[in-house]
């Protein structure tokens, strides 16, 4: 087993004799995105690497395709960056797509579902082969879930994204990729860590039995294990399989609610709901509705569906957050910036406006740094770094000073 890291241009300058001094033994570098964006670090960290002796086994492709001719057209670039880079045909080619993947297709009025995310992928794989090179797929447990199927992973060589469950995997894989939060000398910041187990598989953790699962189910409704993330950490450090108990969890729920409509006794009276399911979302987290059947109450006596929102707020809970990929590159905008607004967020997706996106909150006077990437959402939103904290501001609440 191997120890490395994922990388993109957001890691910024790396010294990569102190990334291998301090224990990495590979990089799985970010080629491109999209139909012909290069990373602007790519050619520099896969040379730097190599240098200071840390193997590249694999790269990875960011996937905005829109159709498969698309994906194929994406595996061409994929390939011919490799090439310029001097990579051997051993390389492993990785197809990842995510959910910004989808967001951009909708604006397309594309609908990435599970058939078309196979085809994508394997018309991207099937022509990264045709060019004699080795590929394989990156996706997390909920894309392992909704979007693919076990004959397409099994297709290829498996890298598994799962920052929830120990640093060891509960699926095959060759690769898997197990926290966004590491620290690692030579690197500014937090970066991706990952293991390699120099094959198709990996070791996989004994599935917790029914009855084991029943019993942590009941213990987590008792109150045991807390809510949110708090219940994700207790539970996985605890070295229970998270998603099986939280989904028994919500099937007990489930069950007692089914058992309490069946009484005889009058239904209360409910108001009529006043906000969208996403606007119900960010109020929990805020705290307006308290925790456990507190929770719950308040939700029905106001008219909306406990279930649906309490399942829509762990999702949002349990989204990744890191910063999209810029869509757009002007060598004019590059420069340094002074924040004019008196507060200013920055965001790790443009123009989602929810407090969970919030990278930082720059102050009026404060300077950012821009590389020359943006991206239009209602507008032009730069891509800044100020230290270690990298996101995106609108540019009208900044100013250009040098």
């Amino acid at each position: 087993m191997k120890k490395g890291i994922d990388i993109s241009y957001f890691q910024g300058n790396i010294d990569f004799k102190k990334v291998k001094a301090d224990g990495i033994d590979f990089i799985i570098p970010r080629c491109g995105y999209g139909k012909s964006n290069k990373d602007s670090k790519f050619s520099e960290y896969v040379a730097g690497a190599l240098a200071a002796g840390i193997e590249v086994p694999g790269i990875y492709h960011f996937s905005y395709a829109l159709n498969e001719e698309n994906a194929r057209e994406e595996a061409r670039q994929a390939v011919k960056f490799a090439q310029e880079a001097g990579l051997p045909k051993e390389t492993i080619i990785f197809f990842d797509l995510e959910y910004d993947s989808v967001d951009y297709a909708k604006k397309y009025a594309v609908n990435l579902d599970k058939t078309r995310c196979i085809a994508h992928t394997n018309a991207f794989c099937q022509e990264v082969q045709k060019h004699g090179y080795r590929t394989g797929i990156y996706a997390n447990q909920d894309y392992l879930n909704r979007m693919y199927d076990d004959a397409t992973i099994k297709k290829y060589i498996f890298w598994y994204a799962n920052w929830n469950g120990g640093k060891t995997p509960s699926v095959k894989c060759a690769f898997h990729q197990w926290s966004e939060k590491g620290r690692v000398n030579g690197i500014k910041g937090n970066v991706d860590m990952d293991y390699y187990y120099g094959g198709a598989d990996a070791p996989a953790k004994e599935p917790m039995t029914p009855e084991e699962i029943e019993k942590i189910a009941k213990e987590v409704l008792d109150g045991k294990y807390g809510n949110a993330n708090d219940r994700v950490k207790a539970l996985t450090e605890a070295g229970y399989d998270y998603s099986a108990v939280q989904n028994r969890v919500n099937e007990l729920v489930a069950e007692r609610e089914k058992a309490k409509s069946e009484e005889t006794t009058p239904e209360p009276k409910t108001e009529t709901p006043k906000f969208t399911t996403e606007e119900m979302v960010q109020k929990v987290i805020n705290g307006e509705y308290g925790n456990g059947d507190e929770r719950k109450q308040k939700l029905e006596a106001e008219g909306y569906d406990y279930r649906k929102i309490q399942n829509a707020v762990n999702k949002a809970i349990a989204a990744p957050k890191q910063v999209s990929p810029a869509k757009s590159f002007d060598k004019n905008i590059a420069g340094t910036y002074e924040v004019t607004a008196t507060a200013l967020n920055c965001r790790y997706i443009p123009a989602v406006y929810q407090s969970e996106n919030v990278v930082k909150i720059f102050k009026k006077g404060e300077k950012v740094q821009c590389y020359g990437y943006y991206t239009n959402a209602n507008g032009p939103w730069y891509l800044v770094k100020q230290n270690n904290d990298v996101g995106y501001v609108a540019s009208n609440y900044v100013k250009k000073v040098k």
